[in-house]
């Protein structure tokens, strides 16, 4: 027999249901648990828990279908209602918690790995927050506490004795432990027939049990079999699973945490990008002004710098211009005598004459060189 059982039994028109698992997809799911209770069409349901809560809208699906039901529905408190687990427990005409029970909970939250961006965290955090609207009107109407007593609840993990809930008039009544029928095997729909419905004298469970063990369960001269002690087991999957929870769950204070801590990445990205393109744009437009600076002996770049600025050309492409503005320049000097010595004065295109030194440019022009158009 497994840790967490889902389980039924039907006597004199009542069914008994053990939601003895997580809920949702891993556990007793709001489908399995709906379709029992239509097959069992019981008179009155009587419905034990000990579970550790689960999905959200697995429980807030058996809450509706429960506390909409025809029939009267008592919950049971048998070991411990936490999370969503509470509210299913709520859903009963009748809640009733067992001596050493503990009822518990918190904000709705979520566990596990996330794989979202910041709009799929804040559409979360929104489903989040409706859900934790119904939650906290439901135990308001159950309970008539202030929306300050409701906060002060939901402020981190809060647990409830049978004493501490009947006071705050969350359950109706508290119970001394009875024996509780031990059912093992498996479950079989077979085991529901329309006279089990009906109130046959049967003691079925979910997973169905054998049919020497329901044999002998109905035989007045058998004795009773005895039950393990599962105690010790249940003390430590208990433990185990509450540090599990604190380990793994992510309220929604903590998804908004992360929702502006990405917000906030993004905006320093943002930042330091525009940052980047300002210097860079900068040191463009520096490079090309130095470029005219240059080689504007005649002022005849400047409008060229001003385009090459506005169009968003770079200072290499603006470089190739420019030399070849320089270079189209007409000859605006010429020696009208050689050297001196007879001899034709030495002769130079703009380009070479350009690509000289200072020095030699000078040494060029006192021996009377020529600049000529190389056109």
């Amino acid at each position: 027999m497994s840790w967490y059982e889902v389980q039924s039994q039907i006597k004199a028109g009542e069914a008994d249901i053990f939601v003895y698992d997580e809920i949702g997809l891993f556990g007793v799911s709001a489908n399995q648990l709906i379709a029992e209770v239509q097959a069992l069409k019981p008179q009155r349901i009587n419905l034990h828990i000990n579970s550790p809560g689960g999905s959200i809208y697995d429980g807030w699906a058996m809450y509706t279908y429960l506390k909409s039901h025809a029939a009267p529905v008592t919950t049971y408190i048998d070991s411990s209602a936490r999370s969503m687990a509470g509210v299913v427990a709520m859903s009963g005409d009748e809640v009733v918690m067992l001596e050493g029970s503990l009822l518990h909970m918190h904000l709705p939250g979520v566990s596990g790995w996330i794989s979202e961006n910041v709009e799929g965290l804040e559409d979360l955090v929104k489903q989040l927050r409706k859900m934790d609207g119904l939650i906290r009107a439901m135990y308001q109407r159950r309970t008539g506490a202030s929306d300050a007593q409701l906060a002060e609840w939901f402020k981190g993990d809060t647990y409830f004795t049978p004493e501490e809930a009947l006071r705050h008039g969350l359950i109706d009544r508290i119970a001394e432990r009875t024996r509780l029928v031990a059912c093992d095997g498996r479950w079989n729909p077979r085991n529901y027939s329309s006279s089990a419905a009906a109130g046959a004298d049967l003691n079925l469970d979910l997973r169905g049990a054998a049919d020497a063990h329901a044999a002998h369960s109905h035989n007045p001269h058998n004795p009773e079999p005895k039950e393990p002690d599962m105690s010790k087991e249940l003390e430590q999957k208990i433990a185990t699973l509450e540090a599990e929870v604190k380990l793994s769950g992510s309220t929604i204070a903590e998804l908004e945490a992360k929702i502006e801590a990405a917000h906030a990445q993004i905006e320093t990205a943002r930042t330091e990008a525009g940052e980047q393109a300002m210097a860079t744009e900068k040191n463009r437009r520096e490079a090309i002004i130095a470029l005219r600076d240059k080689y504007n002996q005649s002022g005849d770049l400047d409008d060229i710098a001003l385009n090459a600025i506005a169009d968003g050309q770079e200072a290499d492409a603006f470089k190739d211009v420019l030399l070849d503005t320089v270079a189209k320049r007409p000859t605006t000097r010429r020696a009208e005598s050689g050297n001196g010595q007879g001899q034709a004065p030495e002769s130079k295109t703009m380009s070479e004459y350009l690509a000289l030194n200072h020095a030699d440019r000078r040494a060029f022009k006192k021996s009377g060189g020529v600049v000529v158009d190389e056109n």
